[in-house]
């Protein structure tokens, strides 16, 4: 899976109380697909170069930062907030495309949430989706026998939530790849990597 590393070390940076990355703890949510390449890398972040990428992608891509915090973060890192812009993001991009305004039919904020909680777990696993009964979503959105089906506008605006977030990954991980890289940089003695790392995390001219 792309920037798998990327995943685990933002999950690894926001552990309360842990010193350093422990590869056995990190696995379960994941999928365990990393090799031992991919371990070694993780063994070189440090958490606090990643935690200053993420302060620095939190300042020019709001929703990217809240994105990688609400999918990979351990729980109760801040979600509710990542969550509410999130869920705003979406909701205003369904309004564009669509004309709707998506804030007065209640029903679309409980598909965006279970969209992006859904979402989130299929991108950490690598995992194909579980699918969820369409009988579900007629008690959550309080639908009658056959109104979430196939086609149905419910139906639609569901899975136009979920490929919202599929877009997201691929421009939220980068940054975080980049550290990783310029990190093991230094690590295998690149005399210029410091140099590197300093600039792109912004503590240096």
């Amino acid at each position: 899976m792309k920037y798998l590393t990327a995943r685990i070390a933002i999950h690894a940076a926001y552990l309360t109380g842990e010193k350093g990355m422990d590869p056995a703890k990190l696995k379960e949510g994941f999928g365990g697909t990393l090799t031992d390449r991919d371990w070694r890398i993780v063994d070189h972040v440090e958490k606090g170069f990643i935690q200053k990428a993420m302060d620095n992608l939190k300042q020019r891509e709001p929703v990217l930062y809240a994105w990688n915090l609400f999918a990979y973060a351990p729980p109760g890192t801040g979600h509710g907030f990542e969550r509410s812009r999130l869920l705003q993001w979406m909701l205003d991009k369904y309004s564009s495309e669509t004309g709707e305004q998506a804030l007065l039919e209640p029903r679309l904020p409980m598909l965006a949430r279970v969209a992006m909680q859904e979402y989130s777990i299929v991108d950490r696993s690598g995992k194909q989706g579980r699918r969820i009964p369409y009988s579900d979503f007629e008690r959550l959105l309080g639908l009658g026998s056959g109104e979430y089906k196939a086609g149905s506008r419910w139906h639609r605006a569901y899975w136009k939530f979920y490929d919202y977030c599929k877009s997201l990954p691929e421009d939220s991980l980068p940054p975080i790849a980049r550290v990783i890289g310029m990190m093991v940089d230094c690590s295998e003695g690149d005399a210029e990597a410091h140099l590197r790392l300093q600039r792109e995390l912004g503590v240096v001219a």
